[in-house]
Parts: C-alpha cells; structure tokens; sequence
C-alpha cells in the first residue's frame, strides 16, 4: 500500500530535508523498516537498544497514536499517513 510518511521539524536532518517521503508497506513496522533503509541515520532515532520503538517518539497514523492501535502490526491502507514526531522535553 502506497502511504506518505510525514517528519516533524527535528527529524528533518536526518531526511535530508524532506517533510515526508511515500512508501509502499504492509503494516507500520514495516513501513519503519523501510525508513530506516532509506535514510540509515534515522535508525537511532527509531529503535531503542534492545530494537523496540523508541518510547520518546510518537507514531500516528492518520492522527491516531499506534499505541492505542496495533502498535507495529497496524495495517497500512492505500493513502493512509503516517506521522512521527519526537517527545519534546523541558520544563
């Protein structure tokens, strides 16, 4: 399935500049996987270091967080989007 996968502002150096690339896949870590294939400085971003989603990056699809979803396994349909964007800490 063809989705559009959209960076926020931070994430942005590590796609060379790009807002948002589209995708043929599956289910989302699928899709996070192709990611990482084709931008290989994203792959810190998206793992921890035992290979989990990092748990300070949120990732939604069409608006919903895939937490309250399938998690990685969320199917993917034509056109859908995919956002991800890193927590943001201060205080």
């Amino acid at each position: 399935m063809n989705v559009t996968i959209r960076f926020s502002a931070p994430l942005r150096r590590f796609t060379d500049g790009r807002a948002y690339v589209e995708l043929k896949a599956a289910n989302v870590g699928e899709c996070l996987r192709s990611l990482q294939d084709l931008f290989p400085s994203l792959k810190q971003e998206l793992w921890n270091n035992e290979g989990g989603l990092n748990p300070f990056l949120g990732v939604f699809v069409n608006g919903e967080n895939i937490n309250s979803l399938q998690s990685l396994l969320t199917p993917l349909g034509t056109d859908d989007e995919i956002s991800i964007i890193p927590a943001v800490a201060g205080g």
